[in-house]
């Protein structure tokens, strides 16, 4: 399996196939507040929204992880939202409509095709959601509020300090999931590998 990582802003015509599988359950999709984010996560925030292909099938997404940028006032090492997915989603709005930037990026799901779950793909979509955020100059990654597909668990369950697959330093708090700091900041531009 040789897996090309790139956000729908550089391959937009990967953009139609996000919506090829879903193993979210069907209440997700009628959140209305998710639906501030998933109305059309394409057109508002290319950057963000992540699409894996297997390069013997390009035409085929294997996975997918959308994340979005927000802004968080507090220190992310401390503290982020109490009302985890829905204040990211409600701060990401705000953000947008008031044209500002946000300071932190948050995932909110990576979901994989069920033919090539338990092959660590959603690690590695993990890793290039960090590594995207750090190339856009987040000097920090929430991904407090993305959950499991199959699982309402956060994706985060112990309490330690550990270094992660893409060279970071992970601070994993018990039910609020991780929260990740790069090292070093790259200032190369990551594109589709």
């Amino acid at each position: 399996m040789d897996l090309l990582t790139a956000t729908v802003a550089q391959r937009p015509d990967l953009a139609p196939l996000l919506g090829d599988f879903n193993p979210w359950p069907q209440f997700m999709h009628q959140d209305p507040v998710g639906s501030l984010y998933y109305a059309d996560p394409v057109t508002a925030y290319p950057e963000f929204v992540l699409v894996a292909v297997d390069r013997d099938h390009p035409d085929q997404l294997v996975a997918k992880g959308y994340s979005v940028p927000f802004t968080w006032d507090e220190d992310p090492a401390e503290s982020l939202p109490e009302d985890g997915w829905d204040g990211v989603i409600l701060s990401a709005a705000i953000d947008r409509f008031a044209d500002r930037r946000g300071n932190l990026v948050s995932a909110l799901e990576i979901s994989v095709r069920h033919d090539f779950r338990g092959r660590g793909v959603s690690g590695l979509m993990l890793a290039a959601m960090l590594h995207n955020a750090a190339a856009f100059g987040f000097p920090s990654w929430s991904p407090r509020s993305a959950r499991t597909a199959s699982t309402s668990t956060p994706m985060c369950p112990s309490v330690s300090t550990r270094p992660c697959a893409a060279r970071t330093a992970c601070l994993w708090i018990r039910g609020s999931g991780c929260m990740c700091e790069p090292e070093a900041r790259s200032s190369a531009s990551h594109h589709a590998r």
